[in-house]
């Protein structure tokens, strides 16, 4: 049981690879309601970053995948697009999708 991830021993019966990959199909998907969030709320990555505090490359990197997101900072996003947590995360676990 478990994965080694930061050099600790996680308690998660799932394979690290799952955690850290950011082109996995569940991360691109998290990934393409992101950009189609924004796009949705008719605003450019400048305004989003200039909402968030941010320069507009972290807006970037966030879309493509170059950064990764924790949850917090897509709660943010959400906030921003006016989007409930659950859009981003629908379809990433049947758990999620019978909640919302």
């Amino acid at each position: 049981m478990g994965c080694t991830l930061a050099g600790r021993k996680c308690l998660l019966p799932c394979p690290a690879s799952l955690l850290t990959n950011v082109h996995s199909p569940k991360y691109r998907l998290l990934l393409t309601r992101l950009k189609e969030a924004r796009l949705a709320a008719e605003m450019t990555q400048s305004e989003v970053a200039r909402a968030l505090g941010v320069p507009q490359s972290f807006v970037s990197k966030c879309e493509s995948g170059e950064r990764r997101i924790d949850p917090v900072e897509l709660a943010s996003f959400a906030d921003i697009y006016q989007q409930p947590f659950s859009f981003f995360m629908k379809g990433l676990s049947r758990h999620v999708d019978r909640a919302g």
